[in-house]
């Protein structure tokens, strides 16, 4: 279903073969023998497919389907094949990105050894900057230097035949997918040229930040009877594990976190948590779409009981402090 609407939407052919080249090279990034940083929720294609289905749950559910061109659906599309690719970009490997990222002063680890054997500090430094490490991959990609990946190079070139500029675009959305002040995004030379870019990379964000549930991590109960993983992992997991996501027909997420009726007395608190993690956490994107677009965004908690574990005292005292 969502492959169609991504056809329907570009309406152009040269746009989705270059879309698909693009899907292709990010699918050989993310390949699944190969992970650099683990234990973290997933960031692959189906990541990728779950942020352009809440994209299109917006833009249809506000109405606002003529308020993008065919390049601006594609620079969100591609966007969410290619945003978390610094997540897999080996710095030991692409020594170029590396010098740039120790120039910017974003990196101090030394990146030296192969991937399987990085540090938790490089894993953690590449974790924080790898929206940089994407857009820079991009920019080797498209200048056709030192990027030793063909794939990615091939469905560059595709995009930079189609039109030159859009590449920045994506790299620029790419970036500014987190932690950014999209307010200080560069809106020169955009060929995001109906909605803008920093509109478009608000959208972006926001849909991202909205795949908070349970379809995006494995089973965390099954995982602990077998691993042992560091606390912070473990919680981020056992929370989304406990998250749905759905958006009505106005285009409005609603966000439902279960828990056993025994917890009804954190009912409170968990909503103010999750508002705090992601209603006022994005206030500011927010802000931006509805004054872009002249609609109300809404976000609805809700907490709901069912037939589930109660939740164990060390999730409580790590996530629920108060």
């Amino acid at each position: 279903r969502i492959d169609n609407e991504i056809s329907n939407r570009l309406g152009d052919i040269n746009l989705y073969n270059a879309l698909v080249e693009i899907k292709e090279a990010a699918s050989g990034i993310w390949n699944p023998q190969i992970r650099i940083i683990r234990y973290y929720t997933d960031h692959g294609i189906d990541h990728s497919y779950r942020i352009i289905d809440y994209i299109l749950k917006i833009i249809d559910g506000k109405n606002l389907n003529d308020k993008f061109t065919k390049e601006e659906y594609f620079i969100l599309f591609a966007a969410a094949f290619l945003h978390d690719i610094g997540m897999q970009c080996d710095l030991n490997k692409h020594t170029k990105i590396k010098e740039k990222l120790k120039t910017e002063n974003r990196i101090t680890q030394p990146f030296e050894k192969n991937v399987l054997e990085y540090t938790k500090k490089e894993v953690n430094e590449l974790r924080k900057t790898h929206n940089w490490a994407a857009k820079y991959w991009l920019e080797e990609a498209s200048m056709k230097i030192n990027c030793t990946y063909d794939k990615l190079k091939t469905a560059v070139n595709k995009v930079n035949r189609i039109n030159n500029g859009l590449i920045n675009d994506i790299a620029e959305t790419c970036l500014y997918h987190t932690k950014m002040d999209i307010n200080s995004i560069n809106t020169n030379y955009t060929y995001a040229t109906k909605t803008g870019r920093k509109p478009l990379a608000a959208l972006f964000r926001f849909a991202d930040e909205l795949d908070i549930a349970q379809n995006r991590v494995e089973d965390i109960e099954e995982i602990l009877q077998i691993f042992s993983i560091d606390i912070e992992s473990e919680v981020y997991w056992w929370f989304h594990s406990r998250m749905e996501i759905n958006f009505d027909a106005n285009g409005d997420a609603n966000l439902i976190f279960f828990i056993n009726e025994q917890d009804s007395y954190l009912i409170d608190v968990i909503k103010d948590k999750i508002d705090e993690m992601f209603i006022q956490k994005n206030e500011s994107i927010i802000k931006i779409l509805n004054e872009a677009f002249n609609i109300r965004l809404n976000i609805f908690i809700e907490i709901k009981t069912i037939g589930i574990e109660p939740i164990q005292d060390k999730y409580k005292d790590f996530f629920l402090p108060n």
